[in-house]
């Protein structure tokens, strides 16, 4: 082989290789889109629910976020056992709930009387649902502070 040709083809490979793993340079920077994080209060009160009632909030989840999750906490006193049920479903769910028909929840507690509330959720309307409907006799009062966080892209 030519003496010339071979150090070309040396040279060559030496600019291909340092071209190759010189990502400094060659890099291709892609624009990644920022977000927010944003929290609103669902409701943060002392509040009492009647025997064989519920009282319920409403709150929706803009369809251009990411992340949703509702968190929070309640304490609930009054009756023999100072219980509640506390239920988070979409519109749709909540309807039927409220008909007396099958429903599926996002959350629900069970009859507590203190108890932490932690749901993802996707984008829709919802109810936040605080249920003493199968009391007779004992209104309940509630003390809780629940949020929405989520985030959305920033522009």
């Amino acid at each position: 082989m030519n003496k010339h040709l071979l150090s070309g083809l040396v040279l060559i490979s030496a600019v291909l290789i340092a071209g190759c793993t010189n990502t400094g340079q060659t890099a291709i920077q892609l624009d990644q889109p920022s977000y927010e994080i944003v929290s609103e209060n669902i409701v943060n009160d002392n509040i009492v629910v009647d025997e064989g009632d519920m009282k319920y909030y409403q709150f929706s989840v803009p369809s251009s976020t990411k992340y949703a999750s509702v968190s929070g906490t309640f304490s609930a006193s009054g009756g023999s056992m100072n219980d509640i049920n506390v239920l988070i479903m979409d519109e749709a769910n909540f309807a039927d709930w409220r008909s007396g028909r099958r429903a599926t929840q996002f959350y629900e507690s069970g009859k507590l009387s203190t108890g932490i509330i932690s749901a993802s959720l996707p984008s829709g309307t919802f109810y936040l649902v605080y249920s003493n409907t199968f009391s007779t006799f004992a209104r309940k009062g509630v003390k809780t502070e629940v949020n929405l966080t989520y985030q959305v892209q920033v522009q």
